[in-house]
Parts: structure tokens; sequence; C-alpha cells
């Protein structure tokens, strides 16, 4: 079988010249010593001069096209004709069959045919035997054969369990269903249950609350006011106690009444009753909605931010050791600021290191932070231990660190300008009576115009008691409190 197989030539470009708009040479070729423009066809000596009328119209056949555009039919014309020199120049001459016929005259189109004959596809020869024989090559083909049904034979035992596997764990997740559908039924028994519970625990609790003031309310300061005339007629027109153990008695039992407990006589005992009941008093509360913005916002890089606190001199401790009073209350290592005036100055210029080093390194040494409180109570001597006031009674090198701290801090906050001046409590220069005056003018002022005037008073319940650490600390860094500062309040 044969094909005629012919050379593929692409269309002809056809030469457009940009000067004279003439077919068939380029710009350097032309002779022409005008241009041409090839919008509107004008001739011109310097085309950059030339102003277009913008019209279009053919140079070659007056058509509304560029002149130099493809399809000018003079273009199309001008390029067949180009096309079909180039492919008589490069056809192959014919064969002698396909260019003359019987009659001996030129015959292109007439290409031969393929004729099929099957004397060119001799049958093949049968073959001389009739047996194959045996050879080693046949007998490894069929070992690999056994080998591959055996593969296979294990692989449908492996399928067949993997099957039984299958249904097993079908079965399960069928029975885990059922499982699940009945540990929902129960635990909305159990719900329904939980709510009758709570129904019957909010009665009980009315019942109690009902019973339990009318015991606070009435009974006990009943039985409170029978045990103050008792004390009463205990004493004597001078004051003096007729029977003092009955006055010991007596005030026991009223303790009793009041805070309704035990009486705890032994130290360690009170000490246990008043770490339990602070501990708790000071945990960190638990009511706070995350993310908060004073924890939880990224860290804002303020104006020197990473600025060192100043060291200070021997000069500014001595000024604060001489500044503070001269008490004789200790601490918890026995030292008072009594003893104070009696060191030594080269003592102090010891300690100058230890405080700068505090500062520097924004860490307090672990022996300082030891300190002893003292309860003392409110009203009554024998009283509840909500009913005390505690006193703690710091180191007094901590007190001069932390006054150095201190002025720093006042520095800090008075050249950044971050306390506003309605803040007149804690603030020398300010006073608080200054502030409220200004307010009872402003009152009036308002009152004066008949304008509405409402007046709000907030009192925070153990406000610096109970104060969030993290919080405070978060936002004082929110307020521009440089990292050094942050860094010793929280430590």
């Amino acid at each position: 079988m044969t094909h005629d197989v012919e050379a593929y030539l692409a269309p002809a470009d056809v030469l457009i010249c940009s000067k004279c708009m003439g077919i068939g040479h380029f710009r350097k070729q032309c002779t022409e010593a005008e241009e041409t423009c090839k919008v509107c066809g004008t001739s011109c000596p310097d085309l950059r001069q030339h102003k277009c009328s913008t019209v279009i119209k053919c140079i070659h056949c007056d058509g509304d096209h560029h002149s130099n555009a493809l399809k000018c039919p003079i273009v199309k014309s001008y390029r067949a004709t180009l096309t079909k020199k180039l492919l008589s120049a490069n056809r192959p001459p014919p064969p002698h069959s396909a260019w003359s016929n019987n009659n001996g005259n030129i015959n292109i189109n007439n290409n031969t045919k393929y004729q099929h004959n099957w004397a060119d596809y001799p049958q093949l020869p049968p073959p001389q035997k009739q047996n194959i024989p045996y050879s080693t090559a046949s007998n490894e083909m069929i070992n690999k054969i056994g080998e591959l049904i055996g593969t296979m034979q294990k692989i449908n035992d492996v399928l067949v369990i993997t099957e039984k596997k299958n249904q097993e764990f079908e079965q399960f997740i069928i029975d885990s269903k059922s499982n699940d559908a009945s540990l929902s039924k129960k635990l909305d028994q159990l719900n329904e249950k939980d709510k009758d519970y709570k129904k019957v625990h909010t009665q009980h609790d009315i019942k109690l609350s009902r019973h339990e003031n009318v015991f606070t309310k009435l009974v006990l300061p009943m039985l409170d006011e029978i045990a103050k005339f008792m004390v009463n007629i205990n004493l004597e027109k001078n004051l003096g106690v007729l029977n003092a153990d009955f006055q010991v008695t007596i005030n026991r039992m009223r303790a009793q009444l009041t805070n309704n407990s035990e009486v705890a006589k032994e130290s360690e005992k009170m000490c246990e009753l008043a770490a339990d009941h602070f501990e708790n008093f000071f945990r960190e509360p638990d009511n706070i909605y995350r993310p908060h913005p004073y924890t939880d916002a990224p860290e804002i890089e303020w104006e020197n931010y990473n600025e060192e606190i100043p060291p200070v001199t021997i000069e500014e401790i001595l000024d604060v050791v001489h500044s503070r009073k001269n008490k004789k209350s200790c601490d918890a290592h026995g030292l008072s600021n009594f003893m104070f005036s009696s060191l030594p100055v080269h003592y102090w210029s010891l300690l100058l290191q230890i405080f700068n080093l505090s500062l520097s390194s924004t860490i307090v040494p672990k022996q300082w932070k030891d300190t002893r409180v003292l309860l003392l109570a409110k009203k009554e001597s024998i009283c509840d231990v909500t009913a005390t006031r505690p006193i703690s009674l710091l180191d007094v090198f901590l007190k001069v660190d932390e006054k150095l701290f201190l002025t720093r801090f006042n520095d800090l906050l008075k050249r950044r300008g971050i306390l506003p001046d309605t803040q007149s409590g804690f603030r020398p220069g300010f006073r608080l009576q200054t502030c409220l005056l200004l307010f009872l003018e402003q009152v009036s002022s308002l009152m004066a115009n008949s304008s509405p005037v409402a007046t709000v008073f907030v009192d925070f319940k153990a406000a610096f008691d109970q104060l969030w650490f993290d919080g405070c600390i978060g936002k004082l860094k929110k307020m521009g409190i440089l990292r050094a500062y942050l860094r010793w309040i929280n430590t």
C-alpha cells in the first residue's frame, strides 16, 4: 500500500512597503520620493508633519480599510498568485506512469492504485512434528502457574477472613448504635430526675432559709440581748465586774451565738482557719471572660518600651531611710525602722548594689517577701475570721526598695502624662477637697439652671483586697508603662 506524500508549504507572506504602501518590496528598496499615509492614502514629503483626515481609504482598491491591510482584494490576489508560483516551483516531478496515459497525453491526477495479489503471500508449510517435546522452560512455567494458583488461593482465604471481620464489624456498629440509643434514653431519664431533684432541693433551701431567718433575725438577737442584759447586771456602779468567771462565760456564749460556730482557742487552729479564709478570699477571680483585652491582646510596642529603670544613689537611699518613721514594730525577721538609726552610713553603701540589682534585673530577694501578718478584731475580741482586719508587716528593706521604685514610677507617670487631672487621690500636688469642691460647684451650676442632675456614688467592696493582678498588669501595659516597670511590679 503506497500513498502520495507532499510537503506542506505555509501561506506566502506579502511584502508591503511602509513608505509608499506599494506591494512587493521593502522600505529600503522603495524608489518613491514621497511617503504615503496608510489611513487616508495621501502622499506627502514628511509623514511626521502630515495631518491625517482620519477618512480610511485604501490606495490599491479605494476600499474603507488601511492601505497595508491583508484583507484588501488586490493584496489577496497578489498573495494567491505568489503562492501558486511557489507551489509550482517546489512540487517534485510525478512518476512516469502518472505523467502519461494510454494515449500518450500527460495525466497528473490519475494516480496508481494498489492491487492485492495472493501469490505474494504463500501459505506456510504444515508442522513436521505432531508432539511438542518436553523442555525445562515449560516445566518452570508450569511451576510458576502453580505458585500463582497457590497465591491466589491464599488471597481468596484472606478475602474470606476479611469478609467475616467486616460482617462482625458491621454487627458491632449496629450494636453500638443500639447501645447509644439506650444510653441516650437513660441520660434523658437522668436529666428528668435531676430536674426533679433540683426542684426538691430548691424547695428545701427555701425552707432552710426561712427557718434560718427566724433564728438569725429573731431568736439569736433575742438571746444576744439577754446576754447583754446579764453582762450589764454583772457590772458594779464603778463599772467593775462582780463575777469575772461569769463575765468570761457569757462573752464566750455571746461569741458562739454571733458566730454560730465553735470558738478556736489553739493558735495553730486559729492560723489554719485564717489561712483557709484568706486563701479563698484572695484567690484569682473566676468570672473573667476570655479572651480578655487586658491579658489576651497582643503586646503593644510603645516608644522607649525597653527603657531600663534608673539606678539609685547612696544619697537617695539615706533620704528614704531618714524620712521613714522610727516605728518599733518588727517584721518577719525581727527588724524594725527604729534600728535603722543605729546603722552606720557605709552599711547602706553595701546595700546600694542590692537595690540597683533589684531595679535593673526586675527581681526581689526571696527573703524580703516573707511577711508577718497580724489579725485585728474589728469589734468584739471573740469574733469570726471574717470580722478581722489583717495587717501586713513588710520587710524593712523591701519597704525601702518599694519607696525607691515608687519615686521612679511616679516620675514615669508624670513624664508621660498618663494620669488624668481628675485623679486627685494619692498624688502629690492634688487634693481630694479641691476635686470635691469642683464637683459640688458643677452640680450647683447645673441646678441653678434648672437642669436635671443625677449623681451616682460607687463603692467597690474589697477593691484593693480582691484586685485582679493579671488584669492590672495588662491595663498598665495598655496605658504605656515600660516593660521593666511591669516586670518589677509583677515580681
